[in-house]
């Protein structure tokens, strides 16, 4: 899969896209669309993107997770220089500790992530202005020439912003050249 990156000018534009390509052959889960003010896109008929789309959770999660086990390291083997009467760190002692900074960091980390915008959508932020909307599309590899003839067909005037690889992440980006206007 691949997600493409549209800008058009209104919410009105992004609904006549989303019907035209709901009407060729694009289903209405793989169009997702992004506005400053996402409050009227269920209303008009329009798929926010999801919660773990919008944030970065997971990315603060791993990032979490191994602060936390790093802590939990130096804190037990900090540990191991104190007097022999103060705490018996066995192992099961030092790697309860090393675990349950782990998860503490775990949970911080997912806390975290929930209060910061997921980077691919953070960097179009700057780009949107009053009423204009990213329109993200998914498709598949092989719907690349599909796509880009439905969106000239659509009627809509909007500009290409980017493409990415999907690998459920869409971590990898890439420049490419325009579709269409």
């Amino acid at each position: 899969m691949k997600r493409s990156y549209y800008l058009v000018q209104t919410l009105e534009a992004a609904q006549q896209l989303q019907a035209s390509l709901v009407k060729n052959t694009i289903s209405l889960e793989q169009i997702h669309v992004l506005c400053n003010d996402d409050s009227q896109l269920g209303a008009m008929g329009l798929n926010e993107l999801p919660l773990m789309q919008r944030k970065d959770i997971f990315a603060d999660i791993e990032y979490g997770g191994l602060i936390g086990i790093l802590i939990g390291l130096l804190v037990a083997i900090g540990m191991i220089p104190l007097p022999t009467g103060t705490i018996d760190l066995t192992p099961v002692v030092f790697s309860s500790i090393v675990f349950s900074m782990g998860l503490v960091g775990l949970v911080l980390g997912g806390l975290i992530g929930l209060t910061r915008e997921n980077y691919h959508i953070s960097e179009f932020r700057g780009q949107i202005s009053g009423e204009q909307c990213v329109v993200m599309i998914d498709t598949q590899e092989s719907e690349g020439t599909q796509l880009a003839e439905l969106l000239s067909n659509s009627g809509v005037k909007l500009q290409y912003l980017k493409e990415e690889d999907d690998e459920l992440h869409l971590e990898e980006a890439s420049e490419g050249v325009p579709m269409t206007q």
